[in-house]
């Protein structure tokens, strides 16, 4: 049996965790769920469900996912929006004129917005067949998340 706070392996008749203390008999959250199956679910609707995840469930593979689609998909969210304030305001002009401007910060948008598919099927996938898939500037975001949570 895992813990139910940290997922490290319980002794035989152990009441509590030797590493985090936990009480055996706490309350585990989706009892059940296989842990491939909720590290997808961390990426089913980008980081809002990896921010549920990381808060709900302690099996460090469940959690490594759910870091990273936090950072991954709300890095990308974020860029995203700020390209769609700079496309509706433009804060001045970049010597290309403003009909240019909206059309390079479209494509940019639109790029972002394929990677951000692209991404999101690739994770889930790995994720589903119990890979530690690791996006490299998101992961050492989620690795620093994961280590100040616990």
């Amino acid at each position: 049996m895992d813990c139910g706070r940290c997922g490290r392996s319980l002794a035989e008749g152990a009441e509590f965790c030797s590493a985090c203390g936990q009480s055996r008999s706490a309350v585990v959250i989706a009892p059940g769920l296989p842990e491939n199956a909720a590290g997808a679910l961390c990426y089913a609707m980008g980081w809002l469900t990896g921010l549920v995840m990381l808060l709900i469930d302690r099996r460090p593979f469940v959690r490594q996912h759910a870091a990273q689609s936090v950072a991954l998909f709300g890095g990308l969210s974020l860029l995203k929006a700020v390209l769609v304030f700079l496309g509706v305001f433009p804060g001045g002009s970049l010597g290309w004129g403003l009909g240019g401007f909206f059309i390079l910060a479209g494509l940019i948008s639109s790029f972002v917005t394929l990677a951000m598919i692209v991404f999101w099927l690739a994770c889930m996938v790995k994720a589903y067949r119990g890979e530690r898939f690791r996006v490299p500037v998101a992961a050492d975001l989620a690795d620093r998340l994961v280590a100040s949570s616990l």
